[in-house]
């Protein structure tokens, strides 16, 4: 009969032990779910940075592609009432420093 007694009495704690560990199983997943939502939110930050960082290197880019593409009209051997003579907005050393900082900021891409 005492036997019987233990075997109630232990019953009810083996059941909250079992729902404690169930619990503690339930929170462990919850925590790991909220790791990985935050690894993947701190991933997604990272893309973005690197998206925007493209973007201003591809602006960079475009500018200085462009003022090595643009000319302008030679005053000196341009006559008046004929046709232009052009020659580069940028030459020799100005043209090498931008074609240097061009590659580096293409290599960067």
């Amino acid at each position: 009969m005492e036997n019987t007694i233990q075997n109630a009495a232990q019953h009810p704690e083996r059941e909250q032990l079992e729902l404690l560990e169930k619990k503690i199983a339930i929170q462990k997943m919850r925590v790991e779910i909220k790791k990985e939502e935050i690894g993947i939110e701190d991933i997604l930050i990272k893309r973005n940075a690197r998206i925007d960082e493209q973007k201003v290197l591809i602006e960079k880019i475009s500018a200085l592609i462009y003022l090595l593409d643009d000319w302008t009209i030679d005053a000196e051997r341009t006559l008046l009432a004929s046709e232009p003579f052009f020659k580069p907005l940028l030459s020799g050393y100005e043209r090498a420093i931008i074609t240097q900082k061009l590659m580096q900021l293409v290599s960067k891409l």
